[in-house]
């Protein structure tokens, strides 16, 4: 090979499309949080997609026999992942008021939620008062101009 071009190829930063080991009917073993990602798609078109049809397309696509309880678990993990966590977001909201408040010293800071019939509680409005609003409306307030006007 002495006068032959050639190349090496180093790296390549392609996609990885082999599927898991195993064509025997039934023996396949696929983790949730694959088929959750692949499926994903699909229950943002169908977020009501039922487990006994992700039945027959994994067996169907994949040769996979996932049970019911399998289907259900990923059919919740793809959800969590579009519509997120419940408490999940309730708790960022909190950690988000808080560094608000924390930044903020002497301004207010007000959630406003409600319960639903199914006791689940309902987010309405954030309320938030920052000092600088304060401390810039009250000269106004005290008769003093908000502003200064040009010469």
């Amino acid at each position: 090979m002495t006068n032959k071009a050639s190349f090496q190829v180093i790296t390549m930063n392609a996609p990885h499309t082999c599927i898991p080991f195993s064509f025997e009917q039934g023996k396949r073993h696929m983790s949730y949080d694959w088929l959750a990602d692949t499926y994903r798609h699909a229950f943002r078109l169908q977020p009501s997609l039922r487990a006994r049809n992700l039945e027959s397309i994994f067996k169907e696509k994949h040769n996979y026999n996932a049970t019911l309880w399998t289907c259900m678990r990923i059919s919740r993990k793809a959800l969590n992942s579009i519509i997120g966590d419940y408490r999940g977001q309730f708790r960022q909201i909190r950690d988000y008021l808080w560094e608000v408040y924390k930044q903020n010293s002497g301004g207010t800071v007000k959630v406003k939620t409600w319960k639903d019939s199914q006791e689940k509680y309902i987010f309405r409005f954030v309320y938030i008062y920052r000092v600088a609003l304060i401390k810039g409306f009250s000269p106004a307030v005290e008769g003093y101009p908000r502003y200064m006007h040009a010469s």
